[in-house]
């Protein structure tokens, strides 16, 4: 259901860009827009051009009951985890550990601010931005191997899906992020970056919990189709990364020195080399583009209450803008008392909503739950890296992973088997 409701959530939007659904957009796309590479765009061109962006994501009429299932699947997870602890003696009501607590107790903090200064809407819109910690705080009954195995198996199922829909959209669909010769495939993940994280981040969850190991193969492939489609530079780095670190440990301790070496040059030519092999010039444009952003928000700060601890909840969110603003009429009437902005990335949208402290916070608990839990150390090392590029706890079903991992490793490990622990936590059949 968690995956469902993840190709669900960006459905219509997928259906709409090859022009399986709404036509007339895709007809208007290819009469309008369709060139071919090295067209100099002008003003007016780019102008029409974001309307008719604004269009095919607009969520309107049935579309929006699509867009809830993620929603949905979240307050079910957490329906069914308070019935499971109210209803299983077996399972007990645990304490959270204490960078956990902190985390909690700073976004609660973050929630009073934010009502406060803007009001329920904004509130509503940041909550999602911290659902993660609602599945780490109660999720700690679904997060069993075998759960965890089965999980594996339906994202291997999703970067095949994933991987079924690339030929179609960059064939017959529109290029929103892109010329025709350029275009990159987004799937149901809405971004081509969210595409190439999400199928990175599924890629390492299985090659640390599935048991299947001879299906490590097939998904590597369905990984790398994905990141060379999309065209994600943050993507492509992250999974070299990632194979070099696993590459790293395999080799014998007289050998490293020479992979650091080799692989450092090699990493430095792959730079360099970076916009020719994604086929995007204005790659870099990219990186400077989120550091322009992350100085023009510390740039319009008020005062160094406001840069320690936040603005409140939803600040700099993706859901509050979206529940704040119409597209087509403005600014909703809300009580806003600071600037409006989406955050493009994971640091600098905490920090709009908690601050410094909370920033902190955030990546104190990752490094604490990866020191308890090696076997998850390396997802919580590729979510860290992605979390640079694009807000991961915003991105489903990235966040619901966060979550599960979180469960996992504050209270079933340390432990050199983690999983005899985690099947204590639940009575057997026999019981």
């Amino acid at each position: 259901m968690l995956l469902l409701s993840a190709v669900l959530n960006g459905a219509a939007f997928w259906l709409k860009r090859v022009g399986w659904y709404e036509p007339q957009l895709h007809q208007y796309y290819m009469n309008n827009f369709s060139v071919g590479l090295g067209h100099q765009w002008t003003d007016e061109e780019r102008k029409q051009l974001s309307d008719f962006t604004h269009n095919i994501y607009q969520s309107v009429g049935n579309e929006r009951l699509l867009k809830l299932c993620k929603a949905l699947w979240i307050g079910a997870f957490l329906i069914i985890s308070l019935l499971l602890l109210w209803r299983l003696p077996d399972l007990p009501v645990r304490k959270p550990p204490w960078p956990l607590a902190l985390m909690i107790t700073v976004t609660a903090i973050g929630s009073v601010v934010s009502l406060i200064q803007f009001g329920p809407a904004m509130l509503l819109g940041g909550m999602r931005f911290f659902s993660f910690l609602i599945i780490a705080t109660v999720g700690y009954w679904a997060v069993q191997q075998k759960s965890l195995h089965f999980l594996a198996q339906c994202l291997l199922l999703f970067l095949l899906f994933q991987v079924l829909l690339v030929p179609t959209e960059i064939h017959h669909g529109v290029h929103l992020f892109g010329t025709y010769f350029g275009a990159r495939a987004a799937g149901t993940m809405l971004q081509p970056s969210s595409l190439g994280l999400m199928a990175v981040i599924g890629f390492i969850f299985y090659l640390q919990f599935s048991s299947y190991r001879m299906l490590a193969v097939p998904a590597f492939i369905a990984t790398a189709i994905l990141v060379v489609y999309s065209q994600s530079a943050a993507a492509l780095l992250l999974l070299l990364i990632i194979l070099s670190a696993k590459a790293y440990f395999l080799l014998a301790v007289r050998y490293r020195v020479g992979l650091l070496l080799w692989g450092g040059t090699a990493f430095i030519l792959f730079i360099i080399m970076l916009p020719g092999i994604v086929q995007r010039p204005d790659v870099y444009d990219s990186l400077w583009g989120r550091l322009f952003t992350f100085e023009g928000y510390l740039s319009g700060l008020p005062d160094v209450q406001t840069l320690l601890f936040g603005q409140g909840l939803g600040a700099g969110t993706n859901a509050a803008l979206n529940i704040m603003m119409n597209w087509q009429g403005g600014f909703q009437e809300v009580k806003i008392s600071s600037k409006l902005f989406t955050a493009d990335s994971t640091p600098l949208a905490l920090l709009a909503q908690v601050g410094i402290v909370g920033v902190i916070a955030f990546y104190l608990l990752l490094a604490y739950a990866a020191w308890r839990d090696a076997k998850a150390a390396p997802l919580y090392l590729a979510i860290s890296i992605a979390s640079l590029t694009t807000i991961v706890t915003e991105l489903f079903p990235v966040n619901v992973i966060l979550g599960l991992l979180l469960a996992r490793s504050l209270y079933l490990m340390p432990s050199e088997d983690g999983d005899k622990v985690s099947g204590r936590l639940l009575p057997t059949a026999g019981e």
